[in-house]
This record gives structure tokens, sequence and C-alpha cells, in this order.
């Protein structure tokens, strides 16, 4: 398939896995580090500031009145571990406690910036142990929110860093003196990645077909009414969504496209086609609901599931026709 001149097929189908790797690894990195710059930014929300009119309050005096901005607050939340082992509480105790979780965030940022240079320029083989030290970071991050907060994207972080630390698992092979057959740690890597983003698709596809408003055309009607980003475009979009069968052949459309991820994957030239609608499709989401999370997440996988699709599952794909 050619688009914008460009024979993306024939790209991939010649492409090295370690290029596709290393830009996508790359890319992931920024994104990781711009997403939590705007959970910093976003720290007066959810760490209390013990500095107030310059006074430095102590904890009794320190309430809800001086911090009525607070959302997530750790001294509420920290209820949801009380059955945990008492070690265990105290572990997390330290880490999700607000000053020490924002040092936890820059450690974040810091960690995605060494995989950057060292990705780049490498020093020593230690991307295993960065990647490890990340998704350590990222559960404690998806714990300190309990999913609340851009749940399904922290959860796709996490998928990633486990598929690249598939990928990256060759470095501690080496350190055992062990050789991974015909680079098998890679194929891995990207047929797990591709597995679990084609899994959220169908599985939000699947959700949708149980849901009465979408089978009936009002759900973008309404999500579109809900959302609290205001623009031309969005004000356009629900003036057509007021006709009743383009609101509902839009449900019915998005509802198809998300559950038929799960043939296409076995068809290249028609993933291709899939994927420009999914680049749509997150973007137009971005642009009306403000979930750039989902934007930035999803559309960086595309590269490593065409990869996939051509180099390992088309063949299956043409077995089963």
């Amino acid at each position: 398939m050619t688009i914008l001149g460009i024979d993306f097929y024939r790209l991939f189908l010649n492409a090295d896995i370690n290029l596709i790797y290393n830009l996508f690894i790359n890319v992931f990195a920024i994104i990781l580090i711009l997403q939590t710059f705007e959970l910093l930014n976003l720290s007066r929300y959810f760490i209390r500031d013990d500095k107030i009119n310059g006074e430095i309050l102590d904890e009794e005096k320190l309430n809800f009145d001086t911090n009525s901005n607070l959302i997530w607050d750790y001294n509420i939340i920290k209820s949801q571990y009380s059955n945990f082992n008492k070690s265990v509480r105290k572990i997390i105790d330290f880490f999700l406690i607000d000053q020490n979780f924002k040092k936890l965030l820059y450690a974040n940022v810091l960690l995605s910036a060494i995989l950057i240079v060292n990705n780049i320029i490498t020093f020593f083989p230690i991307n295993f142990i960065i990647i490890f030290l990340l998704i350590f970071i990222q559960l404690l991050i998806s714990n300190r929110f309990g999913g609340s907060f851009n749940g399904a994207s922290d959860s796709m972080i996490i998928l990633i860093l486990i598929s690249i630390l598939f990928f990256e698992s060759d470095e501690v092979a080496n350190l055992f003196d062990v050789t991974i057959k015909s680079n098998l740690n890679q194929k891995l890597s990207f047929i797990y990645l591709t597995f679990n983003v084609c899994n959220s698709y169908f599985s939000a596809g699947l959700v949708k077909v149980k849901e009465k408003n979408w089978l009936k055309g009002l759900a973008l009607r309404i999500f579109l009414k809900e959302s609290i980003v205001e623009s031309k475009l969005k004000n356009k979009i629900l003036d057509l969504l007021k006709i009743d069968i383009i609101s509902k052949c839009a449900c019915i459309f998005i509802i198809l496209w998300e559950i038929s991820i799960i043939f296409v994957i076995f068809m290249p030239n028609y993933l291709m086609i899939y994927l420009t609608f999914g680049l749509i499709f997150h973007f137009s989401n971005y642009l009306l609901f403000g979930l750039n999370r989902f934007f930035l997440l999803w559309i960086i996988t595309y590269p490593i599931l065409l990869y996939t699709s051509i180099h390992y599952l088309s063949t299956l794909g043409m077995c089963v026709l």
C-alpha cells in the first residue's frame, strides 16, 4: 500500500528490527518524560503544600480548608493498602507520600533521559536495569492514583515497558553467557506488544457491543456533550450527530473498527488502512476530549504492529485463508 508516495509495505518488509525498535524506544522515552512533566505540573492537586502564606504548618493544622484543591490526597487513598503486610505498607508509604512521590516523578524523568542517551550512544548495557526501574516506578505511579487518572494509558505504559524488557533481555543472557536463538526475545517482544494493543481495541469494541447507547447511536452524542473541551469542531460534529442515521452509523463504525483488529492484524495491507483510521480516531479524541495520552501512546505502537504483521503474522493469515 502506497500513502503519500511511500510504499509502507515494502518499507517495513525491508526494515531492520533494531532500527524500528531504537526509534520506538526513543520516542516512547520522550513521551514518558512529557507525561511525567504533566504530572509534576498537576502536583498541586495531589501533593500537600506545607508552606501556605509563608507559614510552615504542622500536620495537625494542615487540613482541607488550607488544601481545598487536593484531589488525590495520599492521606485519604492510602486506606486502600490497609490489608497489605505491614512491611509492604511501609515501603509504599515511603515512595508515595507527598514529597517522596515528587522525587519519584523526577527519577522517572531522569531514567527516561538516560535511556534515550544510552540507546543512541551505548556506554554500558544497562537498558535492562533502567527499564526494570521504570516499571517499578510506573507501578507506583499507577497505584498512587488508583487507576482514576488516565488508568488505561498507565496500563499501556507498563505493557510497553514489559515488551521493551523482553527485547533487552539479551543483556542478561550475555551476562550469563547464554545465547538466545534467532533473536527470539526480539520477536516475542514485538508479538507481546502487538497482542496487547490488539486486545485493547478488541476489548473496547466488545464492551461497546453490550452498551445500548452505542447500539442505538447515542453514545458519541452523550460523550461530546459531556466533554469539557470547547471548540468549533466539537459543535459542528455535535450538529451532525443530531441526525440519527449519522450518529448511529458513526457508533456502529467505531465498534466494527475496534473489533476487526483481530482479523486485519493478519493482513498487512488491510492493517495499514486500519491504522490510518486509528490515527484519525486517536487524533479526534485528542481534539474533542483532550486525551493526549491515548493519542501518543497508541500511535507509537503502530510501527510495531505493522512490522509484526508483515514479518510474523501474515503467513499465518494466509494459511487460515
